[in-house]
């Protein structure tokens, strides 16, 4: 989404875009090369051939870090590391979607600070066209209907739900979610007929977690084109962190994606969540999760127009930082 969106709304600022995945055709004309989350060897061979046949400039765009790792044999890394470091040769720019991100990165590599740009997510958006043809459409849109029948026959009060890959490393993903169990317990023991939905890409992890808790949970697998749909038939969504080397640099997505969906959040903050702490109802802990369900409890959500102004701000960041290559 970081770069799929841009993309379509920077051609009213005069900016056409092809996207490919993965791998670029043999023969392409282009100004500008954008490689989101892309540092392999197709990359590196795509950003050489392209500056060497068009002069092109290329824009790394990095969301995560995926480059280092408070274990010492992670292969990954270790793998992402070597490659990020022969690409940097052949990059005009790099984009990151946060201060922190940026700090871990010239930590780690030598490139010039001053062409390092912070351009936050851009909200989720069903991607209504594209998905509408993939053969995975209608399965998804099925699966989404069979779980909002059961959600509604359960006809539970008080609706939570949790959203996010299942996560790799430990503080990450559905780790950091059972790393709460014992706060949530509680919570949801003194809440009327709590039900929490995890969204996620882990059937195995979320069973794991199921088998540990004692209160109603649904599962359904992530989807961009039900992602929105699932949001907003909650209540409030809680967001467990842990700060490490892998949050620290996160973006505030899952937060402004919440807030979108006009979902109350619960959260621990991390420093992309800072400017939205008024917004967040923090620490994520047992007291917190009961208050956001009394009656009496009044949350302060960021209105649209400050959403669409965080939009409108991360596009002209784009269009800024390609009129100045």
């Amino acid at each position: 989404m970081r770069v799929l969106i841009p993309a379509r709304k920077l051609k009213k600022h005069g900016f056409q875009s092809r996207i490919f995945y993965k791998k670029l055709p043999s023969s392409i004309e282009s100004d500008f090369l954008i490689l989101s989350k892309l540092f392999d060897k197709n990359a590196l061979e795509s950003a050489k051939r392209l500056k060497k046949e068009n002069n092109t400039k290329v824009i790394l765009d990095i969301c995560d870090n995926k480059f280092t790792s408070s274990k010492t044999n992670d292969v990954s890394c270790i793998v992402n590391h070597s490659n990020i470091k022969k690409i940097l040769n052949h990059v005009d720019c790099i984009t990151v979607p946060t201060n922190e991100l940026k700090k871990i990165f010239l930590d780690n590599f030598h490139f010039p600070k001053d062409k390092i740009f912070i351009v936050d997510d851009f909200i989720d958006a069903p991607q209504k066209f594209i998905q509408l043809f993939h053969p995975s459409f209608f399965l998804s849109n099925l699966v989404f209907l069979i779980f909002k029948f059961r959600i509604k026959f359960f006809n539970n009060h008080h609706k939570f739900i949790w959203f996010g890959a299942s996560g790799k490393e430990k503080g990450t993903g559905l780790d950091a979610l059972e790393e709460n169990i014992d706060e949530l317990k509680m919570a949801f023991s003194k809440i009327n007929r709590p039900s929490l939905t995890i969204v996620s890409n882990s059937y195995k992890k979320y069973m794991e977690f199921k088998n540990k808790v004692d209160f109603k949970t649904f599962y359904i697998p992530w989807d961009n084109s039900t992602i929105n749909k699932a949001l907003r038939i909650h209540k409030i969504f809680i967001l467990p962190s842990v700060i490490n080397d892998k949050t620290v640099g996160k973006s505030s997505n899952r937060v402004i994606t919440a807030f979108n969906n006009n979902l109350e959040v619960c959260a621990d903050l991390i420093p992309s969540y800072e400017p939205f702490a008024n917004f967040i109802n923090h620490p994520l802990n047992s007291e917190n999760i009961i208050s956001s369900c009394k009656a009496s409890f009044k949350p302060k959500r960021p209105n649209k127009s400050f959403l669409l102004n965080l939009e409108e701000t991360n596009l002209l960041e784009w269009v800024k930082i390609l009129k100045s290559l």
